[in-house]
């Protein structure tokens, strides 16, 4: 389906608001970009919306390992969260690959972004993503 030219307002008789109801372009984008993993995908209309839909899935109590070299609006986000009391935040250095390791067998969220923002350090990805994750996520109280 090629892009379609419509309003950001009204589209025919069944949609108000693109950023509330997307539009037909939004939908086939998720749906590429689902078929990609053979699954179903979700777009937001900034990738701090992305973020913030990830956090707010993870229970009161949930553990998150977050970079200390990080994109600074997910900083404050994490920071916000913790000091709510809605989870446990542990900043790990973007190339401490063993401490990335241990979290990723203990906590419900791992925040990694590399290379890192502003400091461009690099991670260890092909270990961190190969080691054991947490195998009962949520279950704390």
């Amino acid at each position: 389906m090629p892009p379609l030219p419509v309003s950001n307002f009204v589209l025919g008789d069944r949609r108000a608001y693109a950023r509330d109801d997307g539009t037909p372009s939004w939908e086939a984008l998720e749906e590429i970009v689902g078929g990609l993993e053979d699954g179903s995908s979700v777009s937001f209309s900034s990738g701090m919306a992305g973020i913030a839909a990830i956090f707010d899935q993870l229970w009161t109590g949930s553990i998150v390992a977050l970079s200390d070299d990080c994109c600074q609006a997910v900083a404050g986000l994490a920071q916000a969260g913790q000091s709510r009391g809605r989870w446990a935040l542990h900043r790990v250095a973007v190339d401490d690959t063993g401490r990335w390791v241990e979290m990723c067998g203990v906590a419900d969220l791992i925040w990694l972004e590399s290379p890192s923002n502003p400091l461009l350090t690099v991670a260890d990805l092909d270990t961190i993503c190969a080691a054991p994750r947490n195998a009962s996520p949520g279950t704390r109280t």
